[in-house]
């Protein structure tokens, strides 16, 4: 077969280039710091830069998701820590003021303090992180409680629990309701007080009502005396202050049965509050970790390897060294250069 001169300069062409090509990608390799730049260097391996990218990019919103509801949730728990000890402050005066010693005069004094602790409750009852209220549910830019005219309080949100993702497959509850946190429910149940009668107690789910019935019978169904309704750990406070001043002790018995369950009420929400917290910790670590192993898995499919790119360079620029130095010999021949 003759070799031509036009052949001679296309094969050098070709050279020129391919070497060329290499050069560029080597120093776009050592620029950019990856080996993988667009999808025709590696098709395959695009794919799997997409997959952990996004892998990466969800784990982002997870951790953000987990980080505001560990922020709700503490700041709930340092919330109902405060009611905890109001209540039990609530309960501790209504116990003095029990006392046979204690007279009118007194339980309307013990009354004063716990009119001030009801106004806590209820600032407690409204508050915010940021601009959203704590206790509010979805309703969380409208104050969780207002006061009535006639002086009771009314529950301003709604009933529905915020869940974020914190994982593919996890979720976890950031809030707690109003009626979660400021009402208690009980089944029906009778007592007997000191005095002989009985106080009979009905609850109602759908409102949050307490209806407390005083009869000289147990059984609830019979028509009594008095009658006392709550909705709210605020209204509840209330009652106990008109049932001091007006020096009513059956009603202060039977509502310390009613401070009790509420007691017990805070402490069974703050032990969930705790699980919560407890979960969200466990799930940042999970995260954390599937980030960092992510992280070493996107590198090594997507780095260069700067040893290996340096390398590469230096042939590159050696082999169009040579072949500058050929082609200039080569391309420089006639073909008189060949004739004797």
């Amino acid at each position: 077969m003759r070799v031509s001169a036009f052949m001679i300069y296309d094969q050098t062409k070709q050279s020129f280039q391919s070497n060329l090509s290499k050069l560029y990608d080597s120093q776009e390799q050592q620029s950019s710091g990856l080996k993988i730049n667009r999808p025709s260097d590696d098709t395959i391996g695009m794919q799997k830069v997409f997959d952990y990218k996004l892998t990466l990019n969800y784990n982002e919103q997870y951790k953000k998701n987990m980080d505001d509801a560990q922020s709700l949730l503490d700041s709930t728990d340092s919330v109902l820590s405060e009611m905890t000890n109001n209540l039990q402050r609530i309960s501790e005066l209504m116990i003095d003021a029990s006392n046979g010693s204690r007279g009118p005069v007194d339980r309307q004094d013990i009354a004063q303090e716990i009119s001030v602790l009801k106004d806590e409750l209820y600032n407690l009852s409204n508050s915010k992180l940021g601009d959203r209220y704590l206790f509010s549910g979805f309703n969380n830019r409208v104050s969780s409680y207002a006061t009535n005219a006639n002086g009771t309080y009314s529950y301003l949100g709604d009933a529905n629990h915020v869940k974020v993702d914190t994982s593919l497959t996890g979720q976890v509850i950031e809030n707690v309701t109003g009626t979660d946190a400021f009402a208690i429910s009980m089944a029906p149940q009778s007592m007997r007080l000191d005095s002989g009668n009985f106080a009979s107690f009905t609850s109602v789910a759908s409102s949050a009502q307490i209806t407390m019935v005083f009869s000289t019978s147990s059984d609830p169904s019979v028509t009594g005396y008095d009658q006392v309704s709550f909705t709210n750990y605020m209204d509840m406070v209330n009652e106990i202050v008109t049932a001091l001043d007006t020096n009513n002790t059956e009603r202060l018995s039977a509502l310390q049965k009613c401070v009790a369950l509420a007691i017990d009420n805070t402490t069974s929400i703050r032990a969930t509050v705790g699980a919560r917290l407890s979960y969200i910790n466990s799930a940042q670590q999970t995260t954390d970790n599937s980030t960092s192993s992510t992280n070493g898995l996107l590198s090594t499919v997507q780095d260069a390897d700067m040893t290996e790119v340096f390398s590469n360079i230096s042939k590159s620029e050696v082999a169009l060294q040579a072949l500058r130095q050929t082609s200039s010999q080569i391309l420089s021949q006639s073909l008189l250069d060949f004739l004797k």
